[in-house]
């Protein structure tokens, strides 16, 4: 492990003990929904949850090549090529969704035994908020919410407050103000969508894959703000 990932690694093992410190001695500070058995919950870890594409694509010739290995892992630093064997085919989150909890001291209990990096919590009531499709978590209603995000208001004091980073782990660019659509130092890396072509470019994001003009090409990197 280099010096950076593993200075990396101990601020988050320290981040993490705060937050678990903070949950175990200050339950009655955190905001709590109300009817909170009907509410779905999402959970994002201090570390990503990596897997590794195994697919079969045909290259030029013809002939089938099998990329990527199949395997899965946790790392705390940005993952963009399986660690394994290089693929790039390679799905990353920190995201844990659908959860659900039965009571206030159930939610607490697990906060203070995970000590996530951020929790949040649907503002729609649902008869089975752990369903994974919208149809099977049968919709109850929803509390009204404004949601504004300030870094998206176009205001002449967005550099005081605004800043933006790039991130492709290679480059790591910042900067302040608005976001820009495209990286200034290294670019915009996307990938194809589609197991079967797995097309990677640099630059803006096409509309569709110039090799198999599928529709769902995505970015690969993108902005921290």
């Amino acid at each position: 492990m280099s010096v950076q990932n593993q200075e990396t690694t101990t601020t988050i093992m320290k981040l993490r003990l705060l937050f678990h410190k903070y949950y175990s001695e200050n339950p009655k500070s955190i905001d709590v929904p109300q009817q909170i058995h009907t509410r779905e919950f999402a959970i994002q870890a201090w570390e990503s949850n990596w897997r590794c594409r195994q697919q079969t694509i045909t290259d030029d010739s013809g002939n089938k090549i099998q990329t990527g290995c199949g395997q899965s892992g946790k790392s705390f630093k940005s993952i963009t090529q399986c660690p394994n064997c290089a693929s790039k085919a390679v799905s990353v989150t920190s995201w844990t969704r659908h959860q659900g909890y039965k009571s206030k001291e159930d939610l607490l209990r697990n906060l203070t035994k995970i000590a996530p990096h951020s929790v949040y919590h649907s503002a729609a009531f649902y008869g089975v908020p752990t369903a994974i499709s919208m149809s099977e978590k049968e919709w109850i209603g929803a509390e009204l919410v404004f949601d504004i995000d300030a870094d998206h208001l176009d205001l002449e004091c967005a550099n005081d407050h605004d800043a933006w980073k790039c991130k492709n782990p290679e480059c790591n660019q910042s900067g302040t103000g608005t976001p820009p659509e495209i990286c200034p130092s290294c670019g915009e890396y996307w990938y194809c969508n589609n197991l079967d072509c797995d097309k990677q470019g640099e630059g803006k994001l096409p509309k569709i894959c110039p090799e198999c003009k599928s529709k769902t090409s995505r970015k690969l990197f993108g902005f921290h703000t």
